[in-house]
């Protein structure tokens, strides 16, 4: 992580896995797509009337597709980054929505009191994720992997002095 008499490195790291990523991005452009396409052919048709003819829709019907394909689009390119910074002994998780800040939650060090490993319910499968938890509540460190936690989680651990609280790896 660092050497001696170098100042600590910031450990920056996302709280989701590159496959639940991709899957994410997936989803989010397909249904822009998908929405698109009808938002697309009311455009065709107000763009292509000639003058003097009638439109058979409202120009507002417009809206609710636009809406709704930007909506896919911030879902797709929505991304949360944990950056740990050990000169400032704070832990951020910095929520990016087309690429821009859009929030950022900064806790310190004292405000984590544990590390915890749970097993992920519904539509997550049998993965299983890690929170920080303390009194301001449990904050998502890593959304999902399978058996064993990545070694980040590890580098949190001894950064931050708190146990890690694993129900399978006992000691």
């Amino acid at each position: 992580m660092s050497r001696a008499g170098t100042t600590p490195d910031t450990l920056t790291f996302a709280t989701d896995e590159v496959s639940t990523v991709r899957l994410k991005a997936a989803t989010g452009w397909g249904m822009a797509l998908l929405i698109l396409v009808p938002t697309a052919i009311v455009a065709a048709q107000w763009l292509s009337l000639r003058p003097g003819e009638e439109a058979h829709t409202d120009p507002v019907s417009l809206v609710p597709g636009t809406l709704l394909a930007l909506w896919g689009v911030a879902y797709a390119t929505r991304r949360v980054r944990i950056v740990v910074d050990p000169i400032a002994r704070t832990l951020s998780w910095v929520t990016t929505t087309f690429g821009i800040p859009s929030r950022v939650v900064t806790w310190s060090w004292s405000d984590v009191t544990a590390l915890e490993v749970a097993t992920n319910a519904g539509l997550r499968g049998a993965g299983r994720r890690a929170d920080a938890t303390g009194a301001r509540g449990r904050r998502t460190v890593f959304g999902y992997f399978h058996s064993r936690p990545p070694e980040q989680l590890g580098e949190l651990e001894d950064l931050l002095g708190v146990p890690l609280i694993d129900p399978k790896h006992r000691a």
